[in-house]
């Protein structure tokens, strides 16, 4: 349900609230913020415009990026995880992808963390990524979603627009 103009980002920059949400994108998770999605559904259904303001004022996931999770049969509401900051629910993905992560020590990445992983295509041909990051997450997690999505991703401006503020902050 995405009814906002794309950005192309840079996965292998992408931190923060960019970085969870690309890795939610690439568990295959729909993105979005709770706010745009609520009177979205309001106005499909031809709900009363007040009623909707109330749910979204009273919710916790009121100006936040979430995403959806399939629970067997159903859909529910989640907050995307902090990936970057949370190693239990992280290490596993990674695992699972076959990242390899160490500590970087070359020119000019000394003090950097360092992710790789190489795959096999489709077509036979051997594939290769690598990622760095301050942290060893961050390193990871950049990996997995350059592999998985691109050098190169488009996501909703608003949440490209996240990204910049905090850089130029």
């Amino acid at each position: 349900m995405n009814t906002t103009t794309l950005t192309p980002v840079c996965t292998e920059e992408a931190s923060g609230t960019l970085l969870n949400a690309l890795v939610a994108m690439t568990l295959g998770h729909e993105v979005f913020i709770f706010d745009d999605w609520t009177h979205q559904i309001g106005k499909d259904k031809g709900r009363n415009p007040d009623r909707v303001e109330q749910v979204i004022a009273f919710s916790p996931f009121r100006a936040k990026w979430v995403m959806i999770q399939q629970k067997g049969e159903r859909r529910e509401i989640v907050s995307i995880p902090d990936y970057e900051k949370d190693a239990s629910v992280s290490i596993p993905i990674l695992e699972a992808a076959g990242i390899g992560i160490a500590p970087d020590d070359s020119e000019p990445n000394l003090g950097m963390w360092s992710a790789t992983v190489d795959w096999y295509h489709t077509n036979g041909s051997r594939r290769w990524c690598k990622c760095h990051g301050s942290g060893m997450l961050q390193a990871g997690l950049r990996c997995l979603v350059a592999s998985k999505l691109g050098a190169h991703h488009p996501v909703p401006e608003m949440l490209a627009n996240s990204m910049k503020e905090k850089t130029h902050a």
